[in-house]
């Protein structure tokens, strides 16, 4: 099999977050950072007289420090100030100690997505703010968890409420500078009546109108298609959910930043500062692309199929979730299992001291099996911990034809590198 390089592939995701995800284990058995005295005052000074002196000497130092705390921090935009307020805010209340920044419409200022990591019951603990004429507006906000209620938002700009107290509501809006428009309305109704076999009587309508069981379960159904994926938000983090045969189906699992990342996040905006980290591989010319996703978080995942229809190269990167005390190869296990492949199973796991050194993080090396039968796959791949990143870049083919391909792939392993942008 041949492979021509051409270019490398860079991520372009919108931002990064710190993650507060713990990985499930598969395949092996895997582990579950002098004050000097002031001179006395001469006693034959008056007292008005050495007030009058001060004043005029502290005036410019206190021009010169405004002049110097302005050159080292950035305002920025408005909402800028405006979010470093709430976050302060909502943190040293205790209502919300995870946030977000994430674009759920298509102006400038980015929405603020918080929520306590506690989910606690007894008060709401998830939240949508945004910033309209220089005011910070509460959007939505919901007790997730309870009764069905959820907030999600789709890539499409589409914000979904659900939640009800007797039944099932689902209501889809856009956001309208500091207005949700209501585009669409779902509500099955209990009406606390029985019929004759002692079942629940539920009133079904769509938009306000009543409609039939069927053509309830249609219509929401195909809204739901329209503007799928979306992403949950709760208290357990942040849930790419695909739409397939009628349910929601969680794709991909993200986290929120804590306040100071936060903090660091909108200093970058503040800056204008939008770069990023990014594992770039060869790449080959005439492959199919067969997923290629961007997150709000800064996490991506691309996959492509070569011409001949045998080799899937991934390239995956995903926010640094190693648990405290956890080896790092067992994180990597963890990575590998629960984000590139979940049918994964473990059958080697070395550290790659060469590419550790080029990179300057650490690297392991992991090979492993999916799948049965003539659907078997083998794989290999390397996973990159970062600060706020773990990355991983591999290859996987039909396991009769590995062997004769393993070469190729570790030599095209050892040409990964992280790339700044």
């Amino acid at each position: 099999m041949h492979f021509k390089k051409i270019i490398r592939r860079i991520a372009l995701p919108a931002a990064s977050l710190m993650l507060m995800f713990s990985l499930a284990a598969c395949g092996q058995g895997n582990e579950t950072a002098e004050v000097s005295e002031p001179e006395e005052y001469a006693e034959d000074v008056e007292e008005d007289d050495y007030l009058e002196d001060q004043t005029l000497e502290e005036e410019p130092y206190e021009e010169e420090y405004e002049e110097q705390m302005t050159e080292d921090v950035a305002e920025g935009p408005a909402f800028v100030s405006i979010y470093r307020d709430l976050v302060s805010e909502m943190s040293d209340s205790g209502t919300a100690d995870q946030f977000i920044l994430a674009y759920l419409n298509d102006d400038d200022i980015p929405e603020l997505l918080a929520c306590d990591s506690e989910g606690s019951y007894d008060h709401e603990n998830t939240f949508i703010y945004t910033v309209y004429n220089d005011e910070p507006i509460l959007v939505a906000s919901v007790i997730a968890g309870v009764d069905g209620a959820s907030l999600s938002y789709s890539d499409q700009y589409m914000i979904r409420q659900t939640g009800s107290v007797t039944g099932e509501r689902e209501v889809f809006s856009t956001l309208d500078g500091g207005t949700l428009v209501e585009e669409f309305r779902a509500e099955m109704i209990d009406t606390l009546q029985t019929d004759a076999a002692g079942d629940e009587v539920y009133s079904y309508s769509i938009n306000g109108t009543e409609v039939t069981p069927e053509e309830y379960e249609k219509q929401l159904s195909d809204f739901r298609a329209k503007y799928a994926p979306f992403t949950g938000i709760d208290y357990d983090g942040l849930s790419i959910m695909e739409y397939k045969n009628g349910e929601f189906e969680v794709m991909h699992q993200m986290a929120y930043w804590t306040a100071d990342d936060t903090f660091e996040e909108l200093d970058k905006m503040a800056e204008g500062l939008t770069g990023g980290l990014a594992l770039a591989g060869p790449e080959y010319t005439n492959v199919t692309n067969i997923r290629e996703d961007n997150y709000d978080d800064g996490t991506y995942f691309y996959e492509d199929m070569t011409e001949d229809a045998i080799t899937v190269i991934t390239n995956m990167c995903y926010q640094n979730s190693q648990r405290d005390g956890q080896a790092m190869d067992a994180y990597a296990e963890n990575i590998v299992c629960a984000q590139v492949d979940n049918d994964a199973v473990i059958t080697e796991t070395v550290e790659d001291s060469e590419l550790a050194a080029k990179l300057s993080y650490p690297v392991y090396k992991i090979s492993y099996e999916s799948g049965s039968n003539e659907d078997t796959r083998q794989a290999v791949g390397v996973v990159v911990l970062t600060d706020l990143y773990t990355f991983y870049y591999g290859y996987s083919c039909p396991i009769d034809y590995f062997e004769e391909n393993a070469d190729f792939y570790e030599g095209e392993l050892k040409d990964v590198e992280l790339i700044e942008y």
